[in-house]
């Protein structure tokens, strides 16, 4: 999200209450918006649906049939999302611009072959009827490829332009579903479904377009050239897996273990999953706050530092450089954990308050109160790992994020023995990684000199030879 950080720095360098405010409301619509935008949505369909008196199977039908098309949709691209990052934010960097484009379709060449045989298999052996079928692999297909677009937001300038693909959008789908609605007497899962992917059929082809616009250079490379880059990086391939495959796990264990099937094709445990969609929204504080402060405070401190030591700095220099990123990082993780901590305190104090409104029964209640506190930790980890990785500490990225994962799922198993929830598991879990991400960054921190200076090769080696290029 650098790109969405040099927007910002414009607002949040100019003086006053108001600038501020509006910086954080630039980063709200640009962090949460599109997802605030599609839960609303979600949420407006089936309140539609319940006016209209659809029957609670199909209700059911169409929730369970969406998570499991977000859940997979998120997994399948996690796979490389975070290899696309950092490989097209080198292609910047170099000022590659001709390789961003193909890069796009590149990646949707791998993503989307994949994602068909594994959702067309899913689809082919459960007992669904073909109406709900194809709309659901509709849907699944295209958040495929808004995932993937959505990673070249922080190269694009019109920022308002991927909102408005969101938000336009989920008016459509919306639209749509309420005009189907009024027509018919008898509303199912297959046409609000099919509804919703008109939506994103929408908002997929703003995205492209916005992206396309974004990158009209002549294209200087084919569409897989990127995995030449690609191959320097292996870690951050199996870092983004097993984060997203540690985020859900404690539900795929759970639902293994104490789950129902909805028609015969989806496993689910629906109140612990309305739970885990409650507590999970207590950390958008920290999605904002990472991108207005950390970003906008942070980046300008560490890109002074690595100016330095390629501007070839005065060992003066590029000592005080290194003491400024210690101290800003310091506050900006302080200001986050507090800021977040708060949240999280009024989250639970409202959930206990609201959420019996919307039929939460207390055992739900406790469990949600459970799950804001493991969020909080879960989130706060996140942001250390992606601190560690302005620092290239991807091989620590990885052991933290396969400790996550695996903690995940053995506290998880260890809940099911005994035949409890798994959020004092998720908690227990993001707690210990937090503490992981800590003390490894304090670390990388304590010793950036030296893995700035002496753990970086000093030539770079090729296919073929070595470039003599020193690093």
């Amino acid at each position: 999200m650098a790109g969405v950080g040099f927007e910002l720095r414009k607002l949040y360098e100019k003086e006053g209450v108001f600038n501020r405010l509006k910086a954080y409301v630039f980063s709200s619509v640009i962090t949460v918006g599109p997802l605030c935008s599609c839960m609303l949505a979600v949420a407006a369909i089936q309140w539609m649906m319940i006016e209209r008196g659809a029957h609670y199977n199909e209700r059911e039908l169409f929730f369970s049939g969406l998570v499991y098309a977000f859940v997979f949709s998120y997994i399948f691209h996690s796979a490389i999302g975070m290899l696309m990052t950092r490989t097209v934010s080198d292609m910047i960097y170099e000022q590659r611009y001709g390789e961003i484009l193909p890069s796009v379709f590149g990646g949707l060449k791998i993503l989307l072959p994949a994602a068909a045989l594994g959702g067309g298999a899913f689809l082919i052996w459960s007992p669904l009827p073909v109406s709900y079928k194809l709309p659901l692999y509709i849907n699944f297909m295209e958040l495929i490829v808004i995932w993937h677009l959505t990673v070249y937001v922080s190269a694009i300038k019109r920022f308002k332009a991927v909102f408005y693909a969101f938000l336009t959008g989920m008016a459509v789908a919306l639209a749509a579903a309420w005009g189907w609605l009024s027509w018919t007497n008898a509303p199912t899962a297959a046409d609000m479904t099919l509804c919703l992917a008109g939506g994103w059929l929408i908002t997929m082809l703003w995205l492209l377009g916005v992206v396309k616009e974004s990158f009209r250079v002549r294209a200087q490379a084919p569409d897989f050239a990127w995995l030449q880059r690609a191959r320097q990086y292996p870690s951050l391939i199996a870092a983004g897996l097993l984060g997203t495959l540690g985020l859900y796990s404690h539900q795929f264990v759970y639902w293994l273990t104490n789950g129902r099937w909805v028609q015969d094709a989806f496993l689910m445990t629906p109140e612990y999953d309305a739970a885990v969609f409650y507590a999970f929204l207590s950390i958008t504080p920290t999605l904002v706050m990472f991108v207005v402060s950390l970003e906008t405070n942070f980046y300008p401190k560490c890109r002074e530092f690595y100016d330095s030591v390629l501007g070839q700095g005065s060992i003066a220099d590029i000592e005080s450089a290194h003491k400024d990123i210690g101290r800003m990082l310091t506050q900006e993780l302080v200001l986050i954990m507090g800021i977040q901590l708060v949240c999280s305190i009024v989250a639970i104090a409202l959930g206990i308050r609201l959420l019996p409104m919307v039929g939460f029964l207390s055992t739900q209640i406790e469990t949600y109160t459970v799950l804001v506190m493991a969020f909080y930790a879960f989130v706060i980890y996140n942001v250390l790992s992606l601190v560690l990785l302005y620092f290239d500490d991807r091989k620590g990225v990885l052991a933290l994020a396969g400790a996550f994962f695996a903690m995940i799922v053995v506290f998880s198993a260890g809940a099911a023995l005994l035949q409890a929830d798994p959020s004092f598991a998720v908690f227990c879990a993001s707690s210990l990684s937090l503490l992981f991400a800590l003390a490894r960054l304090s670390y990388i921190l304590k010793n950036l000199l030296y893995y700035t200076f002496s753990s970086q090769p000093l030539v770079m080696k090729q296919k073929g030879g070595i470039t003599g290029e020193t690093v």
